[in-house]
């Protein structure tokens, strides 16, 4: 009888605990990325919800210079795999499709620009052309080797120095706007999930 009593009680604890455990896991790690997943980041001030494919995303949903992931079955005309930029002023926003990403082995590095003036990236001191002229409105990109360097960001008279360690896995954007330029470290956030 007091086996029976023992095996009983374990068997409501296992009970007990299982749910508890998965509730856990879940807050721990969040929604899984779809395998159609594409990707959104917002650069700028959002104050109104934004249309993209067919869908209407809050300023919640996309917090500043961070991609969330959606699944391109959830959106219409869209690509699996693509990075999106929404990129506002306060003004309309408008929505940049950026460069496909080819060599995950590399460091992928983006020249937006939203001045007025071309932009260009360089190694410093003279160096080689890293992204040739980029129009207002644009983003450029280039894959690199993971190396140790000091670019320059000349647009319109400003030229801008970044020492930088690239690593693989950490793509950068540099953002040139409002007569000012800005290093944003590309990062991922949470998963958009279906509505």
């Amino acid at each position: 009888m007091t086996r029976t009593c023992g095996l009983l009680l374990c068997a409501m604890l296992v009970a007990f605990v299982s749910p508890a455990r998965a509730e856990i896991e879940d807050g721990l790690y969040g929604a899984a990325v779809p395998n159609d997943a594409l990707f959104v980041r917002r650069i700028g001030i959002v104050d109104a919800s934004v249309d993209l494919f067919g869908r209407s995303f809050s300023a919640g949903e996309l917090p500043e210079e961070t991609y969330v992931a959606i699944s391109a079955a959830q959106l219409d005309g869209a690509q699996a795999g693509g990075h999106y930029t929404i990129l506002s002023d306060g003004a309309d926003p408008f929505i940049l499709q950026e460069p496909v990403r080819t060599e995950p082995s590399k460091v992928h590095l983006f020249l937006l620009n939203a001045d007025s003036a071309s932009a260009r990236l360089v190694v410093a001191d003279g160096g080689p052309v890293v992204i040739d002229t980029t129009t207002d409105g644009q983003i450029s990109q280039r894959a690199v080797n993971p190396v140790s360097v000091t670019l320059t960001v000349e647009a319109n008279g400003l030229s801008e120095n970044f020492d930088l360690v690239l690593r693989r896995g950490v793509n950068l954007t540099f953002l040139v706007a409002d007569g000012d330029v800005r290093l944003i470290e590309n990062r991922y956030g949470p998963v958009i999930e279906a509505r």
